[in-house]
């Protein structure tokens, strides 16, 4: 069995206390670096031409919904988080970020399908989003929902809207 150089011993030995002392350095400051990263996501980068940034908008939106649609209201969404915490109604995720039941309409592309499976009601999303229902079911957000009330916003997302699904 040989043995390492003498000079090879020494170096490893200078450099363990050095990995000791930076590595759990470099992993707090990537955590703070991550953290930052989604709070300005979040907070910073949307603010809105009214002083509200993105999220306290989407609170309004589960408010209003709270307080003016009915209690067994069904709400799909795909940005469904702030929605569905506040707004005290049963709400749908749409995104499948956390609900895999949707996956397999995604794969077949029958989101449409399910949003009547699921019996939702009102659709309650940013403006945008309408072009992923058009890219399932072309022009059927325009025969099957009818706006509600919209909240505008001065950003490139353009307005939350909650909409009525007709049945």
């Amino acid at each position: 069995m040989s043995t390492l150089p003498n000079h090879w011993s020494r170096t490893r030995q200078s450099f363990v206390p050095i990995a000791h002392m930076l590595l759990p350095s470099a992993f707090i400051l990537m955590i703070v670096l991550m953290s930052w990263g989604s709070v300005a996501c979040a907070f910073d980068i949307s603010e809105l031409g009214n002083g509200r940034n993105y999220a306290e908008r989407y609170y309004d939106v589960a408010l209003w919904c709270r307080d003016n649609l009915p209690q067994d209201a069904r709400l799909g969404a795909f940005s469904s988080g702030i929605l569905a915490t506040f707004s005290e109604r049963n709400t749908v995720n749409l995104d499948g970020l956390v609900n895999a039941d949707i996956q397999k309409h995604y794969r077949n592309l029958t989101l449409t399908d399910y949003i009547k499976e699921r019996r939702i009601d009102y659709f309650v999303d940013k403006a945008y989003t309408l072009s992923y229902l058009d890219a399932y079911s072309p022009n059927w957000w325009k025969q099957n929902l009818e706006q509600v009330v919209e909240f505008p916003c001065d950003d490139r997302m353009g307005p939350l809207i909650v909409f009525k699904i007709r049945k």
